[in-house]
């Protein structure tokens, strides 16, 4: 995976370019289970906030649809 290079766009839009791309080419299809925030964050060297901001944008476009898995601890 590449790293977010630095740029004038913000690094949330630069992840969410990413994902997008991804899906664009065929890579992440309808049903791929994308990492966790925490290891997408770690793999593309940003931070974990950075990520969910990019997640919340593509599930509000409909791009990506979040469903958490919960291990019994609230």
């Amino acid at each position: 995976m590449r790293r977010v290079s630095h740029s004038d766009v913000p690094i949330y839009e630069q992840s969410g370019a990413y994902i997008k791309g991804r899906i664009a080419y065929g890579e992440w299809a309808v049903g791929y289970k994308l990492p966790t925030e925490r290891t997408f964050a770690k793999q593309l060297g940003v931070n974990r906030g950075t990520v969910a901001a990019a997640f919340a944008e593509l599930a509000a476009e409909g791009l990506i649809e979040g469903r958490r898995e919960r291990n019994g601890k609230c």
